[in-house]
């Protein structure tokens, strides 16, 4: 899940808390189950250092590939 831009840190910090206690609930660990999914959540902090990992490293083989600046 995604989030808009411009979010304020209160905002932020309120759907961390949503989405922490809807994964720890019975029926998110069903449908994980249920639909052979893995259990990846995390919350804003830990996917924004993500999203900054994929993009650098997107951007080191793009640009090896000539296909970035």
């Amino acid at each position: 899940m995604m989030g808009a831009r411009g979010m304020t840190p209160e905002q932020i910090a309120y759907w961390d808390r949503v989405f922490a206690a809807l994964v720890k609930t019975d029926e998110w660990k069903k449908d994980l189950q249920e639909n052979f999914w893995e259990d990846g959540y995390a919350d804003a902090k830990a996917t924004r250092k993500r999203l900054d990992e994929e993009y650098a490293e997107f951007k080191t083989i793009l640009t090896e590939l000539g296909a970035a600046k």
